[in-house]
């Protein structure tokens, strides 16, 4: 098994395979670490100046092209099996996911793998042991994101094991349907087009209204 989304152990794994001398894996992972370094930068190219809480223009896009590449590696898997460029797919759509949540809530949390999750739980557990409940809410959050990540997993497996290589379309049509979730929100919260909606432009056209209407006055 190779995962394409928490790397603290692909780090491992690219530096025993150097010590051992085994450039080829390491390249490897070395690749799988880069391609969702890749995906997280993608996402913060498309949303340069993020604004924790607020659902801004360019969300709904970013998801879209996280489904494509998603598509891209699904299509993989069943045609080219042997195609270690399918894990790559995979873990920059992971990354521009976890980029994304990342921003959004202003680092709260995180999608794509537990390890912080599993220590925030820890830790507000021991504040309210003490009888600190600032972080009651968090918690619940938290542990939401946990067992949604575990029931994942789980589905995972049989869908796996009934589609096979294109168990991955669900994720890339869930991540697609989401996209265009956000921009029909960014559509009808703000009064504008499709392409304002999808390009950002609204945010010029809003600064200079309220430009012309300074110097009205």
């Amino acid at each position: 098994m190779q995962a394409v989304s928490a790397f603290t152990g692909g780090y491992t794994k690219a530096g025993l395979a150097l010590a051992e001398g085994d450039t080829s894996f390491f390249g490897f992972e070395a690749a799988m670490i880069g391609s969702f370094i890749g995906g997280s930068c993608i996402s913060a190219l498309i949303n340069p100046k993020p604004k924790p809480w607020q659902l801004g223009p360019t969300y709904g896009p970013t998801f879209i092209i996280g489904s494509i590449l998603l598509a891209i590696s699904s299509t993989l898997s069943s045609t080219h099996p042997e195609d270690k460029s399918l894990f790559y797919f995979a873990a920059a759509a992971n990354g521009l996911q976890n980029g994304m949540t990342s921003m959004y809530s202003a680092n709260l949390i995180r999608t794509s793998h537990l390890t912080g999750t599993s220590t925030d739980i820890g830790l507000i557990i021991g504040q309210m042991l003490r009888g600190n409940y600032e972080d009651f809410f968090k918690l619940g959050v938290l542990v939401s994101l946990a067992i949604s990540f575990w029931l994942g997993g789980l589905t995972s497996f049989y869908a796996v094991m009934k589609f096979r290589g294109f168990a991955l379309i669900f994720n890339a049509v869930f991540f697609f349907l989401i996209g265009i979730g956000c921009v029909i929100f960014v559509i009808l919260t703000n009064k504008i087009t499709i392409w304002q909606a999808v390009t950002g432009k609204w945010h010029w056209s809003r600064a200079l209204d309220a430009l012309d209407a300074i110097h009205s006055v």
